[in-house]
Parts: C-alpha cells; sequence; structure tokens
C-alpha cells in the first residue's frame, strides 16, 4: 500500500471532526514548507528529502 493510500484509508476511517483536524495539520505543514522553500531550495545534501520529511511529521497523528 503506497503512503498515499495508507493516508486515506486511515483518514476516512476517522469521524468528520478528527477528518478536519488532520486537514488543519496538514494546511499547517504546506504553509510551513511554502515558508522554506527558498531554505530547502538552497540545500544541497543529497539525502534530504521533502516528500520524506513530510510522511515522517504525518505519521504520528494518523497512528490514532
Amino acid at each position: 500500500m503506497s503512503p498515499e493510500q495508507e493516508l486515506l484509508e486511515k483518514w476516512r476511517s476517522l469521524d468528520k471532526e478528527k477528518q478536519e483536524e488532520v486537514l488543519d495539520f496538514v494546511k499547517f505543514i504546506h504553509a510551513k514548507m511554502v515558508k522554506l522553500q527558498p531554505i530547502i531550495s538552497s540545500t544541497t545534501h543529497p539525502g534530504y528529502s521533502l516528500q520524506a520529511t513530510s510522511s515522517i511529521l504525518l505519521r504520528p497523528i494518523l497512528n490514532i
């Protein structure tokens, strides 16, 4: 199962209120990412992955 599929499956199993909390959290992470984009773009570390970092940040909130 892909991370996207896992995220959707777990999100769909939540009640509407919890779904909104998750959505708010994702919006927060996205806004933070957009603000950091110039810094991240200049990062030359070959092992750095914003996608991997985002998925690590989402795991704790989705493992309810």
